[in-house]
């Protein structure tokens, strides 16, 4: 992926105002989410592979990655349409189960 840092340190190659830290970007929230990603997401991305339904992809241009990604996606879903429509119920399920057990609220 092409490099994001600005121009001019500090400054916003779009518009020339100066670049601020959003609150949200700290390292005790980016902690937080890598705490709540290794709780919730993790989980479901070992039962997808298990399933054989998982997609692992490295993503290094960006957006321009998208048309690869895309017929990757395509293919896998012609090759292995069943076990996405199981992956769907499972995933339905998960996701009533984790509701009334009051995880996703």
């Amino acid at each position: 992926m092409d490099p994001l840092l600005p121009k001019k340190e500090g400054i916003c190659d779009n518009c020339g105002h100066q670049l601020v830290i959003r609150e949200d970007d700290t390292e005790k929230v980016i902690s937080s989410r890598m705490k709540e990603y290794e709780a919730k997401t993790k989980p479901l991305l070992e039962i997808f592979e298990k399933m054989g339904v998982l997609i692992n992809c490295e993503a290094k241009k960006g957006v321009k990655d998208y048309p690869e990604l895309k017929r990757i996606v395509e293919e896998k879903l012609a090759q292995n349409l069943w076990s996405y429509k199981i992956l769907i119920l499972y995933l339905f399920t998960f996701i009533e189960q984790t509701e009334n057990e009051g995880i996703l609220s």
